[in-house]
């Protein structure tokens, strides 16, 4: 896991979404799922 990539998959959360999310590590993984999806 590289903290690294962090920053850019919670570009797809709001500021306020990602300060929750940031702390949860399941709701990062499907705040990404969903960023994937919509991109798709």
């Amino acid at each position: 896991m590289k903290k690294n990539s962090m920053p850019t998959d919670f570009l797809c959360c709001s500021k306020t979404i990602c300060s929750v999310y940031s702390h949860l590590f399941e709701l990062d993984l499907l705040c990404r799922i969903s960023w994937r999806q919509r991109n798709s």
